[in-house]
């Protein structure tokens, strides 16, 4: 089951993190869309984060995605040319601290975030 880290965190506001208190990197989205970096469990790094979108019906931030990361530390969402892309800082894989991070962009096709670039 997913812990909930302190008070004012996104453990707080409802939304579920697999991430021990230390931190969670979080990055909003101008069309509504708010990814959750998970970065530790307690014994693992690898481990999926989530992209939440919010719904109009509920008021609520809904999940849309899981993405697998390693050891995630931060998110950042910048748009270019008109697309809305998630770019995640990845910082350690359980093995070594010399991994690649991901950019995303989002697909109005595939209604999901696609991975377009290792870095």
């Amino acid at each position: 089951m997913a812990e909930r880290g302190p008070p004012g965190d996104v453990g707080r506001a409802g939304l579920d993190t697999d991430d021990k208190p230390q931190g969670n990197g979080i990055a909003a989205t101008a069309d509504g869309r708010i990814a959750v970096a998970n970065w530790f469990d307690g014994d693992r790094h690898n481990l999926l984060s989530r992209i939440y979108r919010h719904s109009k019906a509920t008021g609520r931030f809904e999940l849309m995605q899981e993405v697998p990361t390693n050891g995630a530390h931060a998110w950042e969402s910048f748009t270019l040319g008109g697309a809305t892309y998630l770019a995640v800082a990845n910082w350690f894989n359980d093995t070594s601290y010399d991994i690649m991070s991901h950019i995303y962009r989002y697909s109005a096709r595939d209604d999901k975030f696609v991975l377009v670039q290792e870095v």
